[in-house]
């Protein structure tokens, strides 16, 4: 290899530790937004599953339509495939390694964004600027734009603004080649296939790209250059085609529909859109990123010299995403929880391609361009420093009332008291800094990647030998550094042991056709970092009920007796269609009986109308039970049990009746419901547990299940005289159950200091306290 080539490897390594180090002082790993959510669960599911399936976050985006022919109801994540595709490999290494799943995939946009870095000093390199002038735009564009702050997110405008650049990277090269370079082709239509499929929306990049593909138009014939236009032209309309026609395969949905985009463009937000996109100190390309400016005096120059490619393309690439986003976003033109503006980060690295010229007059040294430049630099650094320090949703707290809490806010984007780098410094110290470091109270983390940037800043300033040890010891610290961020981040319950037992607990017991239920989101986070599920149910987080109690403070928002009540529809939607798919349910309750406020509304809707099968304590608050789906009596219908007894228990409490919804022949190993039927002749004190039994003809134990009443929902002490309570449960088989016949028993006691069996005083009884029901089950 030349020493030039060697020199330049050198440099982009070493580029690549120092930015990456400087983003790994302010990483977070914190799920920003919806938007994020919704991409990360995709990954998840691609990875695991190998769908695209909303399981995890669909309490945030529950289930729309509800079919029986499809056994999981979700949302698709509807995205377009490439970031998920991206992020991956690096979940998969997680889930291999003791890596966090949402930790490791966070490193994505730090790794693209070091990576877009080093391709603009390959850039600036291949367009004949020096070394020097190379690295300044290099350092400039990963320290003082927005693109350090979208270092911390899972967003897909990093990945689009690294393709898009290296499309222009490659054009760049081929054309200086005469567009004889086989190996370079190959790798541009990569890229342009790559950025298609990042964000349909990279379609507003094509005009500008083209302009940069013209080859000098003198001595080049007019035919051929519309023929070339019209092959690429008509390349893009195959593309898009194919990509509407088979979206749903890739999980995008119709995001490749251009039809339906353009009709749902809409002039209401236009105005507000452009002016915070162009215009605004707090939200425009140059408010948040203020070193942009000097693409105006740089395009300058280069029109100057007769380089008319560059401030075309770069003036056309700028005023079609501001345009287009501003038209075809509507209601959502500001991007959520964001920092703006998030649709135009593509367009920075073009800016600073444009601000060349005045950054090669800097890097010589004196430059009267200093004193416009410094004061850029030092505010743009500023800001990035405040937008990166705490979580995107931290500035809306310090917005007046007339705010309404809407990041968007005009008074936010234009008034210098409300902009964010005013602002967020007024709660440093009031609120943590979103830095995953400080979050575990390891801040010798950022000393260390400090270290790390300094000590690239040095080899590529002396070239000196030794510099190899730098990124050998970059991964080490990084990879030290995630292995205790994973065993300590509170965020996601790292310190939870009832979660953690939870896992070898699922994997023992459920299989992967399984549905796992989360009773809240309270858990969801710990399943996004930690849940290493192999070969067990997969896991979909409910949204918080209404009849739920999230603390003994918070009173539910809806209290009454019918379970269905204190669930959404959409949730008892849900519920029905998995049971309806499904033989068992498995719900991780994030509550517990022992908890006089814990009200647990999804295990008590369950419990009415399906059958508890099996419970695990897994902690003071968390507890796992196992459901038969076998649809149960409707409890609120009035209707007599189809068997009856003439079982008491005590003097009052009569079991009347009973059923057996999947009959009296059963296979070894399957699940065996019944449904009691109680009523009692006055009002009870105690509060008693009903177990259940299936014994062989002998006697000897087969399986049991001690329950409250009700799932423990229909408490004795509760019961109203003379009105029906109906007692769903259900036992296991054993697998290896021999054939025959099998006994069915029911014993009542109450458990104070000690059990206490309430006698049987009519009916066929043993021992005077087990009430034997008049049936006998058939095992084949």
């Amino acid at each position: 290899m030349p020493a030039s080539q060697r020199g330049r490897t050198q440099t982009l390594i070493l580029l690549f530790v120092l930015i990456t180090s400087l983003y790994m002082t302010t990483y977070s790993a914190h799920v920003e937004s919806g938007d994020a959510r919704r991409l990360l669960d995709t990954v998840s599911s691609v990875v695991d599953y190998g769908d695209y399936l909303l399981d995890l976050s669909a309490w945030q985006f529950p289930p729309e339509n509800f079919d029986t022919a499809h056994p999981l109801p979700l949302q698709s994540g509807n995205v377009e495939p490439l970031q998920v595709l991206a992020a991956a490999p690096l979940y998969a290494l997680a889930k291999l390694t003791p890596l966090g799943l949402v930790h490791t995939v966070y490193l994505l946009n730090v790794i693209i964004g070091a990576l877009a870095v080093c391709v603009l000093y390959s850039y600036a390199r291949t367009l004949g600027y020096r070394e020097r002038t190379s690295i300044l735009a290099a350092v400039v564009f990963a320290a003082c734009t927005v693109l350090w702050v979208y270092s911390k997110t899972f967003f897909r405008e990093p990945l689009m603004l690294l393709l898009l650049l290296t499309s222009a990277y490659l054009i760049e090269r081929l054309r200086l080649r005469s567009y004889r370079s086989l190996p370079l082709a190959a790798a541009l239509f990569l890229a342009l296939i790559g950025l298609v499929l990042t964000k349909a929306s990279a379609v507003l990049a094509v005009p500008a790209l083209l302009i940069l593909a013209l080859p000098p138009l003198h001595g080049v014939p007019w035919r051929r250059l519309l023929i070339a236009g019209g092959v690429i032209l008509a390349l893009l309309t195959v593309i898009f085609t194919a990509l509407t026609l088979f979206g749903e395969v890739l999980g995008a949905g119709s995001r490749f529909n251009l039809l339906r985009i353009l009709g749902e463009g809409t002039p209401r937000y236009f105005l507000t859109a452009l002016h915070t996109y162009l215009v605004s100190p707090g939200g425009s390309v140059w408010g948040t990123s203020p070193v942009v400016l000097l693409a105006l005096p740089g395009m300058m120059v280069l029109l100057r010299r007769g380089q008319v490619r560059y401030p075309v393309a770069i003036s056309g690439l700028l005023l079609s995403f501001a345009l287009a986003y501003a038209w075809l976003n509507g209601v959502h033109w500001f991007g959520g929880l964001s920092f703006p503006p998030r649709f135009l980060i593509p367009v920075i690295p073009f800016l600073l391609i444009g601000a060349l010229p005045i950054l090669d007059q800097l890097a010589e040294g004196r430059s009267v361009w200093w004193w416009v430049a410094a004061p850029l630099m030092l505010y743009g650094l500023w800001i990035q420093i405040t937008g990166a320090s705490l979580r995107l949703d931290a500035y809306v707290d310090l917005l007046p009332p007339e705010a309404d809490r809407l990041i968007e806010w005009g008074g936010g984007l234009n008034v210098v008291q409300y902009l964010r780098p005013v602002m967020i410094p007024q709660l440093w110290g009031v609120y943590p800094a979103d830095i995953a470091w400080t979050q575990i109270e390891r801040p010798i983390y950022v000393g260390l990647f400090a270290l790390m940037v300094i000590g690239a800043g040095f080899f590529i300033w002396r070239r000196s030998r030794g510099w190899p040890v730098l990124p050998a010891a970059f991964v080490v610290v990084l990879g030290v550094g995630l292995v205790d961020l994973y065993g300590a981040d509170a965020r996601y319950r790292a310190f939870d042991q009832s979660l953690v037992a939870a896992l070898p607990l699922l994997e023992t017991e459920t299989d992967p056709g399984d549905v796992i239920l989360l009773s809240s989101p309270r858990y969801e986070t710990f399943f996004a970092n930690a849940g290493k599920l192999w070969n067990a149910g997969r896991v979909i987080s409910l949204p918080l009920q209404p009849g739920e109690r999230p603390s003994e403070e918070q009173p539910a928002q809806i209290v009454a007796d019918n379970p269905a009540a204190l669930l959404t529809s959409q949730t008892i939607r849900l519920l029905h269609n998995l049971a309806l798919t499904h033989d068992r349910l498995w719900l991780l309750e994030d509550g517990s009986p022992d908890i006089w406020w814990s009200a647990r509304p999804v295990e008590r809707f369950l419990s009415a109308h399906y059958y508890p099968v099996q419970y695990w304590r897994l902690g003071d608050f968390t507890w796992l039970v196992e459901y038969s789906t076998v649809s149960a009596p409707d409890q609120y219908a009035y209707r007599a049990p189809e068997a009856t007894t003439d079982l008491v228990f005590g003097s009052t409490l009569h079991l009347s009746g009973y059923e057996l919804p999947a009959g009296d022949m059963y296979a070894s190993g399957s699940v065996l419901p019944i449904s009691l039927y109680w009523q009692t002749d006055v009002p009870i004190t105690g509060n008693y547990t009903v177990a259940f039994f299936v014994r062989d003809v002998n006697g000897a134990p087969i399986a049991q299940l001690d329950l409250a009443p009700g799932g423990g929902f229909r408490p004795t002490s509760t019961w109203i005289p003379d009105a029906p309570v109906w007692d769903n449960r259900a036992v296991e088989l054993p697998a290896d159950l021999p054939a025959g016949e099998y006994q069915l028993w029911v014993k009542v006691y109450e458990f104070t200091d000690a059990a206490h069996d309430l006698p049987v005083t009519s009916g066929e009884a043993l021992d005077g306290v087990i009430g034997v029901l008049p049936v006998r089950i058939q095992v084949r």
